[in-house]
């Protein structure tokens, strides 16, 4: 039933059957179209068929006029031929435009119409006609707003109009058009019974509360622990206590509104900034200036869903899929629609710095009276089609970066918001591909693991080399290949971010148990974008694990050390000229840092160099690959913007025990005070860091990304 659309109708013009003879066939043809107009996908297909024919009759009957130097019907036809070509084309690609369209010229035709019946006195052909453009209208209105009160009116006056020609086809004696129009009529208005009992609830019903929001919410929490893996439709609580479909001023941040269906509901000014929205499905739903900053849309489903006036900074749509989906004067600034999928998809005067559409599969896609500066298409460019849209250029840089969308307290994001604070555009990728069967992977990679033990590996720097290589293509390989080619193609550096620790098997040839199980997705990645990244001259960062992988690919092991944690101070390892250039970076001779490890590099990699260390633990490296500026750390530069608030938390904490003990009698205090004043010493020491993203970033040629 998802693609019954009982407010479809016949189109006026690409459907349009004169030519068809004998009249046995035009008449079964005119009786069949209205209702297979009502299942889109045939609709869409009717409407591209019978228009090519359409516009191509009135081609050809223009190429006759002029052939007989009748300017005036050649001109006519080749008119009404541009307009039925650019009709079939808007059925395609903007099917919204293509209804407007039509029913537009339809409206104005009977208008005309009107007019001549008016002056003739023929008042019964000014009521039919005035019918038709109400109905028209109230068409056009529905199909562009989505509301249950314009649909209702659209159904029921089209229904209106087919009982009423009905009653004409009777009188004339044609029984079977006549029937078809009862049962058509009939169809609307059955369809027509779940939106009128809508509107009496949105007009007559209760205003929803914040109490009572709160109040559901519990319940569904409730429910959820009764029957985790059940969907919840959220608006049969509404139909429950005759609540009204319009919700406004609700406050829902950070609210867990996962696994829930919402349906026929228009959100307004409401803030559902964090909150999660994870395998949820909307259909007919409206969100106007809702704040909805850092919301979470992950394996979303849309239908027929408008965004209106919203704020969605760093929103997240990953994985989302969508028939109908639309932003108007919308804030999609660092936005992610990574890996979705979505048709009759369309963006409208928004703001687009920093969105992101990497992977994204697109269909019937618009993006109009927009900045396309610093906006990340990626592979799915070729899939938009623009109008009055700035050129896709970069004035900032695009930093790739590995990201986990299904962990919000991952290692990148400290990451990314250093990057931020640099001025990059940061473009996550994901590091678990859910595309890709691990079992599978695994075997695959044991498979090419097996080769590299039984060949010389003197052409590869590593079996981490020969993984990305990819020389026996095998099937999940070669889709990670492919996306390991569209992040690198479309960033301007990349940083590995810290995680989990790296197989054994990569960098000491350690077989692993059959029973133990192993997701290899993102080391595979990860080997396959470092080596795209030497390819394409690309600078590289790796932290923690991300400097471990790093070195691992270059041919380097791993070693276990005990626990790396806290603020350390670190030394450098000799009078290399490196040395002195981190020395002027930093601005002090002396370098530390914030390690969370127990993995530590052992054997160095190809072209790397270290440069500072804690006893045997090399902490920064750095090198060049083929031109390929790389930049290693085990440990944490990123989290120096967690100083500054840090510092305020403890400086406020300091004060209040100064307040409860002035004259510092009490030891206890004095040593927290000690204690405190010295950890906020070197938190200190470790904001210069900002200073490892600035130099890494100045890696990138200028030219790359300035317009």
């Amino acid at each position: 039933m998802s693609n019954i659309n009982s407010n479809m109708r016949r189109d006026p013009y690409l459907q349009e059957s004169s030519w068809l003879h004998p009249h046995s066939i035009k008449r079964g043809i005119d009786l069949a179209l209205p209702f297979l107009n009502l299942h889109a996908p045939t609709a869409k297909i009717m409407g591209v068929s019978l228009g090519i024919v359409n516009s191509g009759l009135q081609l050809k009957e223009g190429y006759s006029a002029f052939g007989r130097g009748v300017w005036s019907e050649c001109a006519k036809k080749m008119v009404s031929t541009a307009f039925l070509v650019s009709m079939v084309v808007s059925t395609v690609l903007m099917p919204v435009i293509s209804v407007v369209a039509t029913q537009g010229v339809s409206v104005g035709m009977q208008g005309y119409h009107i007019s001549l019946a008016f002056h003739r006195r023929d008042f019964q052909g000014v009521a039919s006609g005035l019918m038709q453009v109400a109905a028209s209208v109230a068409y056009v209105a529905s199909v562009i707003y989505i509301t249950p009160e314009w649909l209702l009116c659209s159904l029921l006056m089209q229904a209106g109009q087919e009982f009423y020609t009905s009653y004409n086809e009777f009188r004339q004696g044609r029984y079977i058009e006549t029937l078809a129009n009862i049962l058509l009529g009939s169809i609307r208005v059955c369809f027509a019974k779940d939106s009128f009992f809508t509107v009496k609830r949105n007009w007559l019903g209760n205003v929803l509360k914040q109490e009572e929001w709160n109040h559901y919410l519990e319940k569904i929490s409730q429910k959820r622990l009764e029957a985790s893996s059940d969907v919840i439709d959220f608006e049969k609580y509404l139909i429950q206590d005759n609540v009204s479909s319009y919700i406004e001023g609700i406050d829902a941040k950070s609210a867990d509104l996962s696994r829930l269906i919402f349906k026929n509901l228009h959100f307004k000014k409401c803030d559902f900034s964090n909150a999660i929205f994870d395998n949820s499905a909307f259909d007919k739903i409206r969100f106007d200036k809702c704040q909805m900053r850092q919301a979470r849309f992950l394996h979303t489903i849309f239908a027929n869903t408008t965004f209106q006036n919203c704020f969605l900074k760093e929103a997240d749509f990953y994985k989302s899929s969508s028939n109908s989906l639309r932003f108007e004067k919308v804030d999609l600034t660092d936005v992610t629609f990574n890996d979705s999928k979505h048709e009759k998809f369309e963006i409208d005067s928004s703001v687009l710095e920093g969105a992101c559409f990497l992977h994204a599969q697109m269909k019937n896609a618009l993006i109009k009276n927009a900045s396309l500066t610093n906006c990340i298409l990626a592979d799915a460019k070729k899939q938009f089609v623009f109008i009055n849209c700035s050129e896709n250029i970069f004035t900032k840089p695009v930093v790739a970066l590995t990201w986990s969308f299904n962990d919000r307290f991952h290692y990148a994001g400290e990451i990314r918001k250093a990057l931020k604070d640099q001025d990059a555009i940061v473009m996550p990728f994901e590091i678990f591909s859910e595309d890709v069967d691990i079992d599978i992977l695994r075997k695959e990679i044991d498979q090419k693991l097996t080769i590299v033990d039984e060949n010389d590996l003197k052409h590869f720097l590593s079996r981490g080399d020969y993984i990305a290589s990819n020389l026996e293509k095998t099937a999940l390989l070669d889709r990670l290949q492919k996306r390991a080619e569209a992040i690198v193609e479309a960033a301007h550096s990349v940083i590995l971010s810290g995680g989990d620790d790296v197989e054994s098997v990569f960098y000491r040839g350690e077989p692993t148990s059959s029973d133990e199980p192993i997701d290899y997705r993102r080391t595979a990645l990860e080997f396959m974008v470092i080596k795209r990244a030497f390819a394409e001259n690309k600078p590289l960062l790796g932290t923690c694990r991300g400097s471990q992988v790093a070195n691992v690919y270059l041919g380097g092991t791993l070693k276990t050390v005990g626990p790396q944690s806290g603020v350390k101070e670190f030394e450098y390892t000799s009078e290399l000229e490196t040395v002195e250039v981190i020395q002027n970076l930093l601005q002090d001779t002396k370098i530390w840092g914030f390690s969370a490890h127990h993995q530590a590099v052992e054997k160095l990699g190809a072209s790397l160099k270290v440069i500072a260390k804690d006893g045997d633990i090399p902490k920064l490296m750095m090198g060049n690959r083929n031109g390929t500026s790389i930049l290693l750390t085990q440990f944490h530069p990123e989290f120096y913007l967690s100083v500054a608030k840090l510092e305020k938390e403890i400086k406020v904490y300091c004060k209040q025990l100064n307040d409860q003990d002035p004259f510092r009698k009490n030891m206890q205090t004095q040593q927290a005070l000690n204690y405190l004043r010295e950890f906020r010493n070197n938190l200190n020491k470790i904001e210069t860091h900002k200073k490892f993203y600035e130099h890494f970033l100045a890696q990138i040629p200028q030219s790359a990304f300035t317009a």
